[in-house]
């Protein structure tokens, strides 16, 4: 795991190795929708399986799918579809390919816009046991990104991986992103959660989620002080973890149990910087603003916790 966060810039080529599709979708339409809500082109290549629940997470979001669609900034096509365009014998053709998803990227880069795709055609080829096309794949990929610079989203489920897969060619799938995303654990015990992408805009949309949530379950009184963790931890979990993470609530009787959790397995403990330093100092705001914080390590990383107490009293939310 690199210790930068993925920016999804121009350029970068990222994969997801997932084990339940309820991860998958919500990290992919956490993605998407982002990536529509900044203004950006967006094409997904998604498994007919798929494409609905991808949509409702848009919608969920407070994307306008439909409208995105009709404005010509969110194309969605079927990853089967689309395969077939391309495929000769087996195998991609360099020039099929171009012809098919090179023309889309390109329409779309030319709409002044940065571009950012997620793609399963590689996982349905590799679920047809033909591993050889996916690498492949990945590579025209790759040589796309190289003449129409745009960030890319692949998802591998881990069991297609795990059966059969030899060392050389998972290897060889790895080398061929830029970085493998490792899942951020769910925090045990929300009622409600979602996953987000490290990016620059990771920490507004943290705090937007927790707002709304917070708000629905009329807890007034520490909505600012859960907003204001919520960008503090998300802002840290962006920069020092990488790849993605996840937000939980927890609504008890007497308080409310914000959760962070992220990929990296290290303890953590407030910092004390420089006076002049404009960082580094997200976790003694938390540990300031909260009633009780505490940091647990969870299969698959870590999960940071903290907990504001609430008159509202009432049985527990749900979600």
């Amino acid at each position: 795991m690199q210790e930068s966060p993925i920016r999804l810039a121009s350029g970068d080529h990222v994969v997801q190795f997932y084990d339940g599709e309820e991860d998958l979708l919500a990290l992919v339409g956490s993605y998407l929708s982002a990536a529509v809500l900044d203004g950006e082109a967006v094409i997904a290549i998604a498994s007919s399986d798929h494409i609905p629940a991808l949509t409702a997470a848009m919608a969920d979001c407070g994307v306008d799918v439909e409208g995105a669609r009709r404005g010509g900034v969110l194309e969605i096509l079927d990853a089967g579809e689309v395969l077939s365009r391309f495929m000769v014998d087996g195998m991609p053709s360099p020039r099929a390919f171009d012809s098919s998803v090179g023309v889309l990227v390109r329409a779309a880069a030319a709409t002044g816009r940065p571009v950012r795709a997620f793609g399963e055609m590689v996982a349905l080829l590799w679920a047809e046991g033909n591993q050889a096309a996916a690498v492949e794949l990945e590579r025209l990929w790759n040589g796309l990104q190289q003449e129409t610079p745009f960030a890319l989203f692949c998802g591998y489920p881990m069991h297609l991986m795990a059966a059969g897969t030899s060392a050389e060619s998972f290897g060889e799938v790895c080398h061929l992103h830029s970085q493998v995303l490792e899942g951020a654990p769910v925090p045990t015990g929300a009622q409600s959660s979602w996953r987000f992408v490290a990016s620059p805009q990771a920490a507004r949309r943290a705090r937007r989620y927790v707002e709304a949530t917070v708000a629905d379950w009329e807890l007034d009184e520490i909505l600012d002080a859960a907003v204001i963790a919520a960008g503090e931890l998300a802002a840290n979990a962006a920069v020092h973890a990488g790849g993605d993470f996840t937000i939980g609530l927890l609504r008890l009787p007497d308080r409310l149990r914000l959760m962070v959790g992220d990929p990296r397995p290290h303890p953590v403990a407030p910092k004390d910087p420089p006076v002049m330093s404009v960082g580094g100092r997200g976790l003694a705001i938390v540990a300031t603003i909260a009633d009780d914080w505490g940091c647990e390590l969870q299969e698959g990383g870590k999960v940071i916790w903290a907990d504001f107490r609430s008159s509202a009293g009432g049985a527990a939310a749900t979600a």
